[in-house]
């Protein structure tokens, strides 16, 4: 499974764009293994990144001990940063509005 390991204000998050793939069976069984520091790949969450379209894409967080963040601010830019560097989205220009959609 590819992922990317990206840091907002001290936070650091494993970015994973699609799906979780076996052996995991979903996002949460995931996130306990990843976020181990001494066994895992350490860190303090994880942000699953789905694309909807173009310019809009689903990010579900979810935090060391498997449960899903209703919200988390360091975690929407990272999402957003990655989306931009990947072309999921476009910068921001004078009428033209890209979204960022942070949903649990």
């Amino acid at each position: 499974m590819d992922f990317v390991k990206l840091v907002a204000a001290g936070n650091d998050f494993i970015l994973v764009e699609g799906s979780i793939s076996p052996p995991f069976r979903d996002l949460a069984s995931f996130a306990k293994w990843a976020c181990q520091r001494q066994t895992g790949i350490g860190a303090d969450g994880v942000l699953l990144v789905q694309r909807k379209d173009a310019d809009h894409i689903m990010v579900t967080v979810a935090n060391p001990d498997g449960s899903i963040a209703k919200m988390c601010g360091n975690g929407a830019r990272c999402a957003a940063l990655h989306a931009l560097r990947s072309g999921a989205t476009s910068p921001l220009t004078s009428g033209y509005s890209a979204g960022i959609r942070c949903t649990p």
